[in-house]
């Protein structure tokens, strides 16, 4: 009688962040590899823009930071009258050492 636990295998997901694009992948025991879908611009895309949108909105009088990343962020961002921040190539901001905040429409985040 074996002691092992049987071997299942329902599949492998890989993450890929780029610098400009990210894309998931789900592999099944068959060797099939099958991309994530993300919504863009009434259609799917298998990859997902690596950046963040920050845009100043003003709701009952408060001004409010709002964010988006990927698709809806380029959407957001070609949408907007008054233009916010893009923030793009985010993984070579990220690794950075000397990030320690940022700052955005007079408010400072901390990182």
């Amino acid at each position: 009688m074996s002691s092992r636990a049987p071997k299942i295998s329902k599949g492998t997901i890989g993450i890929d962040f780029g610098t400009t694009n990210s894309s998931i992948a789900l592999a099944n025991s068959s060797d099939e590899v099958q991309l994530a879908k993300f919504p863009y611009l009434g259609g799917l895309t298998d990859s997902y823009r690596s950046l963040l949108y920050l845009q100043q909105l003003k709701e009952g009088g408060v001004n409010r930071l709002q964010s988006w990343t990927g698709p809806e962020g380029i959407e957001h961002y070609l949408s907007a009258d008054a233009k916010g921040r893009l923030i793009q190539s985010l993984k070579s901001f990220l690794t950075s050492r000397t990030l320690h905040g940022n700052r955005s429409f007079r408010s400072k985040v901390h990182a």
